[in-house]
């Protein structure tokens, strides 16, 4: 009808409708192109876009452009062809519309049109992450109209994702990642970041990357080997073994060579006794590893040392001699009408024999007299000394192992033990030194007739003890002629008879 002033308007109106289904979209490429909206292509482009791409595929073969989408300063077009067997692939499609791109481009000037185009085609996960893309299809409806068509399809967008590296997150892989957020680890576990990985630290009795399973005793039956300990690592996840001397390895399982390197010094010889070693030391050196030396005296050597206790004395000194009158301790006061105070340890006739006496006293004197054995063999003896109070005893030992390991006599046994009884009192030695292996001059001899019988040493001294404490031989108050070391010779094979000690000239400094 009309108004009665104007003719009749007729007006046509064309519904186009294309369905499409996930093997439409799993089939379709997307053709961006660059600065260009969807209402000016829908107006200016649209209709000759469909032609051509319609005159691009044979019969039989009919093209899908079933969305628009703007996005980044573009364009993009979700493509389809449906053939009489179903879709054709993206390969084929986009093979077909290349060989026309030029025809594309020269429709469209003033835009570069790239067809298969991909969101992954720019290098765009970041820190090393890959890149993969995918067309995804929304509840959404977009609707892009001009002055003769109007387009409506769901939205449709070709999207990316990247799948990252370890240590990184974020949709570009564009952010470093917290391995401990959130926490992985399990049954209270504590999560400690160790740059890009983790480290779950166990409460006890749990155990596992992520503290997922019950943990036993790590030292349950004791897996350490060779009378090993075992001990749990301090979080509590494994053992380790301490090892008794003479085995190594992580159960103690291998017998390791304790002279390997040598530990033994001043040319000792390393015995391994596995577990453990000993030192056969030269006759000069002695200790755990020959680090030792014994001191050698000659005629009129001495050391000198402060004096001893006044009331109670106990003198041990271990030595070898082959001179059967010796002087060995000699502690003397100030002489009175030929007496003195003084303590004495001697050998006489190769017999020891303890003295003291005072200048108002008797001397009192004890001797092992029932050895059959001489101290003056050459071989290593102990002697031992006391006196407390008016008790005095006197105890021989021999040594071996050059001096380092003594058997002790035990108390009552006549063969190495003897005691007395003297007068009780105090001893004053008038600050006068103790003298050690020798005198400075025989001067004091002469004046205390009866108090000692020699007034030297020869051999070799090991060690001396008062009231429990070595002395430091190599720091005497005073010296003369003592060798830093001593060797003695063996017992003569041919006559039976001991060979003479050998000191070397190496003199303590008085």
């Amino acid at each position: 009808g009309n108004d009665g002033l104007h003719p009749d308007v007729v007006s046509t109106v064309t519904v186009e409708f294309l369905s499409f289904d996930n093997a439409t979209v799993e089939n379709s490429i997307t053709v961006r192109i660059e600065n260009m909206t969807a209402s000016k292509f829908l107006t200016h482009y649209y209709k000759g876009f469909i032609d051509l791409l319609k005159s691009t595929f044979d019969n039989g073969n009919f093209p899908y452009l079933y969305s628009m989408q703007e996005k980044d300063n573009g364009l993009e077009l979700a493509i389809a062809v449906k053939g009489t067997k179903g879709y054709r692939n993206k390969g084929h499609i986009s093979d077909v519309l290349i060989r026309k791109q030029d025809s594309f481009q020269q429709l469209i000037q003033s835009s570069f049109i790239t067809i298969g185009y991909t969101p992954c085609q720019n290098p765009i996960c970041e820190n090393g992450g890959t890149c993969s893309d995918g067309i995804s299809v929304f509840e959404d409806t977009r609707i892009t109209d001009s002055q003769t068509l109007i387009f409506t399809s769901p939205l449709v967008s070709h999207d990316f994702s990247c799948r990252c590296a370890d240590g990184f997150t974020g949709k570009r892989c564009e952010r470093r990642q917290d391995p401990c957020s959130p926490n992985p680890c399990q049954s209270g576990g504590t999560c400690r970041r160790q740059g890009f990985e983790f480290q779950c630290i166990c409460p006890p009795l749990r155990e596992g990357r992520l503290c997922e399973s019950e943990r036993n005793d790590a030292c349950n039956g004791n897996p350490c080997r060779n009378g090993g300990s075992c001990r749990e690592s301090p979080d509590g996840s494994s053992f380790f073994c301490l090892c008794r001397p003479g085995y190594r390895g992580n159960q103690c399982e291998t017998a390791a060579d304790s002279c390997r390197p040598n530990p033994c010094l001043n040319g000792g010889l390393c015995v391994s006794l596995k577990p453990g070693y000993r030192c056969n030391c030269p006759d000069s050196r002695h200790g755990r590893h020959c680090e030792k030396s014994t001191f050698g005296f000659k005629e009129l050597s001495y050391l000198a040392f402060p004096p001893l206790d006044p009331s109670t004395n106990d003198i041990s000194m271990i030595f070898a001699t082959t001179k059967p009158d010796a002087l060995l301790v000699y502690n003397f006061g100030a002489q009175t009408g030929g007496r003195s105070d003084f303590v004495s340890l001697e050998l006489v006739n190769g017999k020891a024999v303890f003295s003291y006496g005072g200048a108002r006293t008797a001397i009192t004197s004890v001797t092992v007299s029932d050895s059959k054995t001489s101290l003056a063999n050459g071989e290593w003896h102990k002697i031992t000394a006391t006196r407390n109070g008016r008790v005095i005893s006197l105890s021989v030992g021999t040594c071996t192992e050059n001096g380092d390991t003594c058997q002790d006599c035990k108390p009552g046994d006549s063969s190495c033990y003897a005691n007395d009884i003297g007068p009780a009192g105090t001893l004053n030695f008038n600050n006068h030194p103790l003298f050690i292996g020798g005198l400075m001059t025989a001067d004091p001899i002469l004046e205390r007739p009866g108090q000692v019988h020699s007034d030297d040493f020869v051999g070799c001294v090991h060690s001396v003890a008062v009231s429990g404490r070595t002395l430091n031989l190599t720091n005497p108050i005073k010296s003369r002629g003592v060798d830093s070391t001593c060797g003695r010779s063996s017992r003569s094979p041919c006559s039976g008879s001991v060979a003479n000690l050998i000191t070397e000239n190496n003199e303590v400094a008085s």
